[in-house]
Order: C-alpha cells, then sequence, then structure tokens
C-alpha cells in the first residue's frame, strides 16, 4: 500500500504590519494608526516592530458589520439646495 505525503501545511500569519492590515482592510495606513488611536483595532509590539493580531482586524470587521443598516432599511437623505 503506498502512503500519500502529508499535505503542506499552510501558516497563516498571527500578527501583520500596520501596511498590510490596512490593505487588508482597504484603508489608508493614516486610517488604520486613527482606528488604533480610537482603541477600535489593537496593536502589539515585537521588539520595536509594531503589529495587529487577525483575530483584531476580523473583530473590528464583525463590529462593523453589526452595526450596519439591513440595505432594505437604509434611509436615503435628500440633498437641498
Amino acid at each position: 500500500m503506498l502512503r500519500q505525503p502529508a499535505p503542506e501545511a499552510v501558516l497563516v500569519p498571527r500578527l501583520v504590519t500596520v501596511v498590510v492590515a490596512a490593505q487588508l482592510l482597504g484603508v489608508g495606513r493614516s486610517t488604520l494608526y486613527e482606528l488604533i488611536a480610537r482603541g477600535e483595532v489593537h496593536i502589539v509590539h515585537i521588539g520595536r516592530s509594531a503589529r495587529i493580531p487577525i483575530q483584531d482586524i476580523d473583530a473590528y470587521v464583525e463590529r462593523l458589520r453589526e452595526r450596519a443598516t439591513p440595505v432594505g432599511r437604509r434611509r436615503l437623505r435628500r440633498r437641498t439646495g
């Protein structure tokens, strides 16, 4: 009986740089630093390197989804002028 080789383990990073986190969220680096300053996304330091846990990015996105208004109930604002 032939034995199949073990599939390669896919390593998923647990921490990403600020630049990568901003790309994942689709925002600029400055916007991400504002989110960090407001405490909406947390940052950890390894020595002098700043990293953001993927778990925090996922939690932030989930909070955004929970706050979002369902599409069918969205109110449109009328422009005056």
